[in-house]
């Protein structure tokens, strides 16, 4: 009769529901965890869900709210054991259609279900998309036509790549400018989908003010995956470096530290980024506060529990190979100290201006990555004194051996304060 949507952690309960309503002829799917069943929301193919409140990952309430902001609009039943008048008034005031208080009758449910899909409003009414002169705006994403559009106001391309375009958006009833990054192509292999969708999961899961932050994401009618994210105004590292060339000394270590930050978070939660570069750190234009590094792209982050499945070929290296530590190049799995590799060769950028390592192809790169030592930055300015403690954490960083580095980006965030306060009490002297 109807595809339903059952998400709850209480497996034998969910089996059940499964059971009884499998019986009433309704194609059932059920999901037993929180993004297990976000991820099947936005496959945009149920009639109506029965979601439970209290998940292990993500609450029902959170779901409820993403998918109504989204534009979700099938029927949301709550299965719960809050009984309250006021937790039954925050869930109905957040999207759902009914809520049952558990324990309840199976017979009670089947009811309430065949209320909801009577009163579900089949015809589907035409999407406006918002806003007015941005036409050209939406073709860039074949957006005309789209939930994702008549949620968000697209206001201009704010940069385009080989498989990924970025949006500058606005939310019309949070008054908010937002960032969508959404992939190109309609017809992108499953893997590229996967890493897409990898990155929106990493990213959601990190509350951090030094790491970019997702408000949602999805796959648009048009079958092209999308992502909302803060839109941050600033310029990229990589931005900073071309424009002023090397950093004063305080001034890089008060940005690393704060990459170190947001990086120990997302390792914390078993999240590696895999691909830290200038070009993905952010400094934000606020000068009203210290917090002012963002770091973006988790694209191809890898989640080291969970995420066990490799989406690269055998031999294939993910990441910008100037920044790689060599075990990687080796097809060594990544963990913490492949990040530190990277963010000791982003140091050395800052104090130089110009690239660890040089080659004329990637070849003669990736020798050098693996075999050739890096030189210390006191090598090319005069105020870095040879053998100082600017020279010791870049090399320390940049070990060959992932064991000799930093192991945590905490380790190497306390090292770099310790050598800011010396600088700001230098200063100050």
């Amino acid at each position: 009769m109807a595809k339903i949507l059952v998400v709850d952690d209480d497996v034998a309960l969910a089996e059940t529901i499964e059971t009884w309503l499998t019986f009433e002829k309704h194609e059932v799917t059920v999901a037993n965890t929180g993004f297990a069943g976000w991820e099947q929301l936005q496959k945009n193919e149920f009639e109506l869900a029965l979601l439970d409140w209290d998940l292990p990952d993500v609450n029902g309430i959170d779901i409820l709210r993403r998918f109504r902001g989204s534009g979700g609009s099938i029927p949301i039943l709550m299965l719960t054991g809050h009984a309250s008048v006021d937790d039954k008034e925050a869930g109905l005031d957040s999207g759902a259609n009914d809520y049952i208080t558990k324990p309840f009758h199976m017979k009670e449910l089947s009811a309430r279900i065949r209320a909801a899909l009577r009163t579900r409003v089949t015809a589907e009414t035409p999407l406006v998309s918002l806003g007015k002169g941005n036409e050209e705006v939406l073709k860039h994403g074949d957006l005309q036509g789209t939930r994702l559009a008549a949620n968000y106001e697209f206001l201009d391309v704010l940069g385009e790549g080989g498989s990924a375009i970025v949006f500058k958006a606005r939310h019309p009833r949070l008054e908010k400018l937002v960032a969508v990054k959404m992939l190109l192509s309609s017809e992108m292999k499953e893997a590229a989908i996967q890493r897409f969708e990898r990155e929106a999961k990493a990213v959601s899961q990190i509350n951090h003010y030094n790491v970019v932050t997702v408000y949602d994401y999805g796959v648009t009618e048009k079958n092209r995956p999308y992502m909302v994210m803060e839109l941050i105004q600033g310029e990229s590292l990589m931005d900073k470096l071309e424009n002023e060339g090397p950093l004063p000394l305080a001034t890089s270590t008060a940005i690393l530290i704060q990459i170190c930050r947001g990086l120990q978070e997302a390792h914390s939660k078993g999240i590696i980024h895999r691909d830290l570069k200038p070009e993905n750190v952010i400094l934000q234009e606020r000068s009203d506060r210290a917090d002012w590094v963002k770091i973006v792209d988790f694209g191809i982050s890898y989640l080291v529990e969970g995420g066990q499945d490799r989406l690269t070929k055998a031999g294939a290296v993910m990441g910008t190979v100037d920044f790689l530590a060599p075990e990687r190049l080796r097809d060594v799995p990544p963990d913490a100290r492949s990040d530190v590799y990277s963010l000791g060769v982003i140091l050395f950028e800052m104090l130089t201006a110009r690239p660890l390592f040089e080659a004329d192809t990637v070849e003669s790169m990736l020798v050098k990555v693996i075999m050739n030592p890096p030189e210390p930055p006191s090598r090319y300015r005069n105020d870095i004194p040879a053998g100082s403690a600017f020279d010791y954490v870049v090399l320390k960083a940049t070990e060959k051996d992932p064991d000799k580095r930093y192991q945590t980006a905490t380790e190497m965030r306390l090292e770099l304060e310790q050598l800011h306060s010396q600088l700001l009490l230098h200063r100050r002297a």
